[in-house]
Order: C-alpha cells, then sequence, then structure tokens
C-alpha cells in the first residue's frame, strides 16, 4: 500500500489573543474581518 504524505498546520488564535489585548477591545472582535481561509 502506498503512503500518502501529508502535512497539516493547525492556527490556534488564543496564542495571538493576548498580544493585541492593549489594541483592540474583545468587543469589536465580530467586526473585524476573518483573515484565515474556511477548511474545505
Amino acid at each position: 500500500m502506498a503512503r500518502l504524505n501529508a502535512m497539516t498546520i493547525d492556527v490556534e488564535d488564543y496564542f495571538q489573543v493576548s498580544a493585541f489585548a492593549p489594541y483592540i477591545r474583545r468587543e469589536d472582535w465580530p467586526h473585524l474581518p476573518c483573515r484565515i481561509e474556511r477548511n474545505m
């Protein structure tokens, strides 16, 4: 049986949230554009 090589990358939002806390209020999050493409 042939083996299929694949690589996946999981972007965890919670690692970045605290870095933006001084600049972006949590209440404003729903109004910001999503910059991650939806999985197919």
